[in-house]
């Protein structure tokens, strides 16, 4: 990438889009599950605040099960010690400063370790203040792992973190409220001596809850997924190299078929279709398309890049 490229020009989420963002977060959060609660308590002759109460208990537990499993700050404190990569933390250097960012520390960890920022992916993640990489990440090429730095950079300076942890609060309370409705449904039919007509009550009431979670689960990996479709785009305005992002995402992703060039969309499938509605990442075709025309932008104000050709793919087992 030569040094008189011009700073690109960084997609990051508005203010009104935030707004737009956490207004549909309280309203799933709070809003569908103390309605789904004073209906369920006006079918069995309770109370609404006895619904709303049982909504807000339960969505306090997952709360504090939320804080104490998204404590990033104790991952942090926990390996600051961390091994760095001297190479890395140079090209981060770089990259914090096209990004505004002061350069955070990149810390080699132990692959099992990665399972305690919750957090997908084996290669590398962020806490917002620190990003951690594998042993995968070390045997990847130069150009790659500069790609993975500028992802998960432009991660850091959009905040996604702070916008991740309260829809996992979300989910995890819409789970616990199913919990809690499977419960009440047994409950009911204990308490009535296996009343049809308890159980017809108490299975309705579950049913919403449920339903109620995977709507909220859906709703949480489609924000998701907008953030990695960003920070895509940002980190390829960051490094400029197409060839590099494509053959990142191919070697991590085997969603898909044939070579990372195709043109053809996916063979449908059930699992395919399932990863789109409920997965936090895109599934590779579908990011390299956005790729694809992010690049042709970029190509289009710069003439001076060189467009991608597409190449023969030696199909060779993945690491």
């Amino acid at each position: 990438m030569p040094e008189t490229a011009p700073i690109p020009i960084l997609r990051l989420p508005t203010l009104r889009s935030r707004l737009l963002c956490g207004a549909g977060m309280v309203l799933a959060q709070f809003g569908a599950p103390a309605g789904l609660a004073m209906m369920a308590s006006a079918m069995f002759g309770f109370a609404p605040l006895v619904g709303l109460g049982v909504a807000g208990v339960a969505y306090g537990a997952a709360l504090i099960r939320a804080l104490q499993i998204e404590s990033d700050r104790d991952f942090d404190r926990a390996y600051a010690h961390a091994p760095t990569i001297p190479a890395v933390q140079d090209m981060v250097a770089f990259l914090a400063g096209r990004l505004g960012l002061a350069a955070p520390p990149v810390r080699l960890i132990d692959d099992r370790d990665f399972h305690g920022l919750n957090m997908i992916g084996d290669v590398a993640a962020t806490t917002g203040t620190a990003i951690y990489v594998s042993s995968r990440f070390k045997r990847m090429p130069c150009a790659e792992r500069t790609f993975v730095l500028a992802h998960e950079m432009a991660h850091m300076r959009a905040n996604d973190v702070r916008v991740q942890i309260p829809m996992r609060v979300a989910v995890q309370g819409s789970l616990f409220l199913s919990a809690i409705a499977g419960l009440g449904l047994a409950a009911a039919v204990v308490a009535t001596g296996g009343s049809i007509g308890a159980a017809l009550y108490g299975a309705s009431w579950a049913g919403f809850f449920y339903v109620h979670h995977f709507a909220q689960k859906a709703l949480a990996a489609k924000i998701v997924r907008g953030q990695e479709y960003r920070a895509d785009e940002n980190a390829l305005r960051l490094t400029r190299d197409f060839n590099a992002a494509v053959s990142l995402i191919d070697r991590l992703d085997d969603t898909g078929p044939g070579g990372i060039y195709e043109e053809d969309a996916p063979e449908p499938s059930m699992s395919t279709a399932m990863e789109k509605l409920f997965g936090t990442h895109p599934v590779r075709d579908d990011r390299v398309k956005a790729l694809r025309n992010v690049w042709k932008g970029i190509v289009t104000a710069d003439p001076s890049l060189q467009k991608p050709r597409p190449r023969t793919i030696i199909a060779t087992p993945r690491p």
